[in-house]
């Protein structure tokens, strides 16, 4: 009957132990776990397994490395099954996860979920986390989650990998799936299809940066059956065989607007599967596509105020087009969102170079307080010259 377990400050390497370092199975009554603080690397099977338990894990500020069968597992404990049917008799009742400022490298799994695998009723939060070289053969290289609520805040995927969502793969969500202020660079992968595969019925995506991107598939997929928000994405350097961006089956779309497609190369750039949609102020810049819009029958399309870099005729003849450019060299929109260097240094905060202003402002304050302090230097060194001056003055006088 345990309550609540707590672990700081631990440092272990090279664990080949047959089952998980900890491990919860069926509990009777609300389990609290949480680690700080550590670090953790080269284990066989998982760091923290837990099955069929009433269990909150919070894990913060800690490193996991080379992990070879996922690092966090919570709801699922066989580990050598090569798909998971819709039917989850697996769950984790009343089970919750949080990952702050976390860092995964090099975490593989056989199967689905290279770093982190979960399937709860509850919810999962990953926030301010790094995932990098994360991989699965099958499902989700660095996240599988099967979870009600899903939450991504800043996080950053860099070369990760799998068959199917190389950073995170989120299917059956019943109420949502937000992700916002995150990275994802340089997934590749002849037999891969889609860096984040999300299907929920709410989606909202805010100030994501999906750059240098390689698949054979496409790059983006959103299922939703409700409600999409989607607003401030960056979509640069993506090459896809298919598509880049597909959106599919909303019924209530709030906003879809203000973003770039830079630089991407497909032979579609957005697919609209069953659903109507308005996009507001999109700007396309060097692209290399055949038609910027795929249409599924019955869909309608909507453009406001986008800029074109080609001709009109890449845009279905039935999209309704209010104040859209052609042709355009318009630059892309100046729009906020995590830089690389931040994605591996950060740790409470994601870091970005100040301003231009504030760069010569702070040069000059420095500059100006290294020349007063030349200039108090040969003040004192003047004064203590002349000090000595006088008083040798003054005793050739008194002699």
């Amino acid at each position: 009957m345990l309550g609540n377990l707590t672990v700081a400050a631990l440092y272990l390497s090279s664990l080949s132990s047959a089952s998980s370092f900890l491990q919860a199975s069926t509990i009777s009554k609300p389990l609290q776990f949480h680690l700080d603080s550590s670090s953790f690397s080269h284990f066989l099977n998982p760091f923290f397994a837990s099955y069929k338990s009433q269990i909150s894990a919070q894990f913060s500020r800690s490193t996991m490395t080379h992990f070879l069968n996922s690092a966090i597992r919570i709801g699922e404990l066989q580990l050598y099954r090569y798909d998971i049917t819709d039917n989850h008799t697996n769950y984790s009742p009343a089970a919750n996860l949080s990952v702050n400022e976390m860092k995964f490298f090099d975490c593989k799994a056989e199967y689905d979920g290279g770093a982190i695998f979960v399937i709860s009723d509850t919810f999962f939060v990953c926030n301010f986390t790094v995932f990098s070289n994360c991989s699965a053969n099958n499902k989700g290289g660095a996240i599988f989650s099967i979870v009600p609520q899903i939450n991504f805040t800043q996080g950053c995927f860099s070369g990760c990998s799998a068959r199917i969502g190389t950073a995170v793969y989120a299917p059956n969500s019943d109420y949502n799936f937000t992700f916002e202020g995150c990275f994802i660079d340089y997934s590749e992968g002849s037999n891969s299809d889609l860096v984040i595969y999300a299907d929920a019925p709410d989606i909202i995506s805010s100030s994501n940066n999906i750059t240098s991107v390689v698949l054979s598939g496409s790059v983006l997929f959103l299922q939703t059956t409700h409600f999409l928000g989607l607003t401030h994405l960056t979509l640069q350097n993506n090459t896809a065989s298919q598509a880049i961006l597909i959106l599919s089956q909303a019924q209530k779309v709030d906003e879809i607007n203000e973003s770039n497609l830079i630089g991407c190369n497909a032979p579609i750039l957005i697919k609209i599967d069953q659903f109507d949609v308005v996009i507001s102020n999109f700007h396309f810049v060097d692209s290399n596509c055949d038609n910027y819009f795929e249409l599924s029958d019955g869909s309608t399309l909507t453009l406001t105020g986008c800029f074109f870099d080609k001709e009109e005729s890449k845009v279905p003849a039935s999209a309704t087009k209010v104040d859209c450019k052609f042709n355009s060299k318009e630059d892309p929109i100046d729009l906020e969102y995590v830089i690389t260097k931040g994605c591996w240094a950060h740790s409470y905060y994601t870091w970005s170079p100040p301003k231009l202003a504030v760069q010569v402002v702070v040069g000059v304050v420095i500059a100006g307080c290294l020349i007063g302090a030349f200039i108090i230097v040969i003040i004192h060194a003047f004064c203590k010259r002349k000090k000595e001056a006088d008083n040798n003055e003054l005793i050739i006088n008194a002699a």
